[in-house]
């Protein structure tokens, strides 16, 4: 999951979604060092990080073998011939089961997310790292280790003028 974008943005999407599509084929089945990162693996984002977890949804799904049987092949419905095989409760049922459970690019109509006021991936990427935050999922880093970072990054900014 590289991308040379430095921000979270389309590019660092398309990216992303390409390499970890790219390693997926290859075999890989899990993301260690690409979530969250930004500019080549020089910057981490939150933001990103949350979205990450959604293009990793999108290929857990891609990498679940489809189930071949009497209920998914339907052949009674078939056999039935209806005028919409969209609109049978069979083809309901299973279309829930085949899609991937995303939440930050939600299908909504246009007129609701605009009442919402438009927010983009990254926006609802950072609301949903603030609930995270609220309901206590984000544990506070003690206070010795966080003066350890914080010096830390003040050696690397000094280091890389």
């Amino acid at each position: 999951m590289v991308t040379g974008s430095r921000v979270p943005d389309c590019r660092s999407g398309y990216e992303r979604m390409m390499t970890a599509m790219a390693a997926w084929a290859a075999g890989a089945h899990v993301c260690l060092q690409g979530a969250g990162t930004l500019d080549s693996i020089n910057s981490m984002s939150y933001e990103q990080f949350a979205i990450d977890a959604e293009i990793w949804t999108y290929l857990k799904r891609l990498a679940a073998r489809p189930g071949v049987d009497a209920g998914t092949l339907a052949v009674d419905v078939v056999a039935s011939l209806p005028a919409d095989y969209l609109g049978v409760e069979h083809t309901m049922e299973h279309l829930a089961a085949e899609m991937a459970a995303v939440s930050l690019a939600t299908p909504k109509p246009y007129a609701e997310w605009l009442a919402e006021g438009a927010p983009d991936v990254v926006t609802l990427a950072g609301k949903r790292l603030e609930a995270m935050e609220r309901g206590g999922a984000v544990q506070p880093l003690d206070d010795g280790v966080r003066r350890e970072l914080d010096r830390h990054v003040r050696e690397r900014r000094r280091a890389l003028g």
